[in-house]
C-alpha cells in the first residue's frame, strides 16, 4: 500500500481546502474524505488542526490575503463574499454594528472543536505553541521517519509580539471563542498523555 502526504496549507490554496470548515469535510470509521482540486477524492488517516487568537488569525489572513481568504470563512459559513480591498477597519466596524463575528471565523472554529471532541474524527486539535513543544510527538504522529526527526528537535516557539488593531468592542466579542480555542487546543495535550 502506497502512503502518499498531502500538504494543505499551499500558499496558493492549490487544493481548494485552506481554511475550510470541517463541514466540508466528510468522517466515517476514524477517517476524513474530501475531493480536492487536484488528487480528485483522498481518504486522509491523520490531520492536524491549528487554531489560535482569533483576532490574530483575522488580522495576519487579511495582512497576507486581504479579503481572499477571510471569504473562505465567510464561504464556508454561508455569507456572501465581502469585495476585495475592503479596508478591515470596515470589517471591524461592521462586527461592531451588528454585534458578532461576520468574518466567518467563529463557524470555522466551531466545527473544528465539534468534530475534534467527537472522538471519531482523526485529527488533533493545537495552537502554534503546543505545536512546537510536542514537534517531536506530531511528527512521530503524522509519520515522519525516525531519521527525519532530527530537524524538529531544532523548532523554538518565538512569535513576535502582537497587538490587535479591533476596538475593543470587537475584543470582547471574541472572547468566548478564543476561551473555547484555549479549550480544546488545551485538550490536545490531554489526549497525548
Amino acid at each position: 500500500m502506497r502512503l502518499s502526504y498531502i500538504h494543505l496549507n499551499d500558499l496558493n490554496d492549490v487544493e481548494g481546502l485552506k481554511h475550510g470548515p470541517a463541514t466540508w469535510f466528510a468522517h466515517k470509521n476514524g477517517r476524513m474524505f474530501f475531493k480536492n482540486r487536484t488528487e480528485g477524492f483522498i481518504c486522509v488517516r491523520k490531520a492536524l488542526v491549528i487554531l489560535g487568537d482569533p483576532l490574530h488569525s483575522i488580522e495576519s489572513v487579511y495582512r497576507r490575503f486581504n479579503t481572499n481568504h477571510l471569504n473562505k470563512w465567510r464561504n464556508g459559513a454561508g455569507k456572501e463574499p465581502w469585495p476585495k480591498g475592503k479596508p478591515l477597519a470596515e470589517i471591524w466596524s461592521e462586527i461592531k454594528t451588528i454585534g458578532h463575528d461576520t468574518t466567518g471565523l467563529s463557524h470555522y472554529v466551531n466545527s473544528w472543536l465539534e468534530a475534534g471532541s467527537s472522538g471519531d474524527w482523526p485529527i488533533l486539535i493545537l495552537d502554534t505553541e503546543k505545536m512546537f513543544a510536542h514537534a517531536m510527538h506530531l511528527a512521530r504522529y503524522l509519520g515522519v521517519r525516525e531519521k527525519d526527526l532530527t530537524a524538529f528537535q531544532k523548532l523554538q516557539y518565538a512569535p513576535k509580539p502582537y497587538k490587535s488593531t479591533a476596538p475593543v468592542e470587537v475584543r470582547s466579542l471574541f472572547e468566548g471563542l478564543n476561551r473555547r480555542i484555549m479549550e480544546g487546543t488545551n485538550a490536545f495535550e490531554m489526549q497525548i498523555r
